[in-house]
């Protein structure tokens, strides 16, 4: 059966039914962590895993909702620091009064001290593990996402065995960038078939020909660029946010996007249908005659962080014309550097820095 999650403004259901090249994510290390505390924090979730048949005709189904401190207690904070190259200090967001809610909305936050270096930010992780064979749908309504030069915000799944449990990667783009980047990391096998790439008309490789998705080779292969220049940073925040829906399960990955005021009713109404989905959604459409789902990828941990500076924001820093950012970082901010822009501009990391979401039972934030 297959598994559903929605999340709505940082808010998270699931249901369970019968050109530069992308770094990878650094795995998950368990010694670094702590578990989250009892307050409030900046994104709400809902988590669904159920093995009968569902409420929608595809057979997906509501088992159980996570929201506030249910959502709280679904997470653990990462205390780390150089992640990828980068400059974020990761630190317990409840008690760092990065992670809060305000008013509706949810919020994780970046330091705005003027100057820091490392700049303190918000790295977490699910306690529970997402396999293949759960056949999983995780559904991210997303209010804000950060948009700032010199950030790298992400929500994606990764193994602790990197790359060898695999990563993928739903939202993911660097600076202000306005067009979203999926990816997957494995370990060797796992590959994108050129009539796989075809059949995707709403993204675009990032490298082209790097379908090999063996990260030990390429850490910027299957990279996937939305061709939507509303669908990450400036772009998504001015169109008022928008859905994000990954589907990972036994039949293979895929990946939808909707701008906010199109999200389907089923998906509102807690009945989702990916059967129904406009074409016009779809982004990732990975098959598994060439990347097993339950070969490639186990025992993901659900991750959401925003990385500050790192090998990628820098690798863009000069470069005009890039994920549908026209000027260059470096041009726009007057610093040659990505660490030293983060380190030395505080005021920048304020409200454009955050993520934002809706409360859980609004399901879709359309402000």
């Amino acid at each position: 059966m297959p598994s559903f999650s929605l999340s709505a403004g940082l808010s998270l259901l699931a249901f369970a039914a019968a050109v530069s090249a992308i770094p990878a994510h650094a795995t998950v290390n368990s010694s670094t962590l702590e578990r989250s505390a009892c307050t409030s924090i900046a994104v709400k979730a809902s988590l669904i895993k159920t093995h009968t048949t569902g409420a929608s005709s595809d057979g997906w189904a509501l088992s159980n909702q996570l929201e506030g401190q249910a959502f709280l207690d679904f997470f653990e904070y990462e205390l780390s620091t150089n992640d990828n190259g980068g400059i974020a200090q990761y630190v317990n967001g409840a008690t760092s009064g990065l992670a809060y809610t305000s008013g509706s909305q949810v919020v994780l936050a970046v330091d705005d001290t003027p100057s820091a270096s490392p700049r303190k930010a918000v790295r977490m992780h699910s306690k529970t593990t997402f396999n293949a064979k759960d056949n999983n749908l995780l559904i991210f309504d997303v209010a804000h996402i950060p948009a700032v030069c010199g950030t790298w915000p992400a929500i994606w799944l990764t193994g602790t065995d990197w790359p060898s449990d695999g990563e993928i990667d739903v939202v993911e783009s660097v600076n202000l960038y306005t067009r979203d980047t999926y990816s997957l990391h494995t370990g060797p096998g796992c590959t994108v078939p050129a009539s796989a790439v075809s059949a995707m008309p709403n993204v675009q490789l990032v490298e082209a020909g790097a379908t090999n998705c063996d990260a030990t080779l390429d850490g910027g292969a299957c990279g996937f660029s939305d061709v939507s220049t509303s669908s990450f940073g400036p772009g998504f925040n001015s169109a008022g946010g928008g859905v994000f829906a990954l589907e990972f399960a036994t039949d293979g990955i895929k990946t939808w996007f909707w701008k906010a005021g199109s999200v389907p009713t089923d998906i509102t109404n807690l009945s989702p249908t990916p059967s129904t989905w406009a074409a016009s959604a779809a982004r990732l459409l990975i098959p598994t005659s060439s990347c097993s789902p339950e070969t490639y990828f186990n025992d993901l941990l659900l991750v959401v962080n925003t990385n500050l500076a790192g090998s990628w924001t820098q690798g863009v820093w000069a470069s005009n014309n890039v994920g549908g950012q026209a000027q260059s970082c470096q041009t726009q901010t007057g610093v040659s550097t990505a660490a030293g822009y983060v380190t030395a501009h505080g005021s920048a990391f304020g409200a454009s820095a955050e993520w934002v979401r809706c409360l859980p039972h609004q399901l879709i934030c359309l402000n």
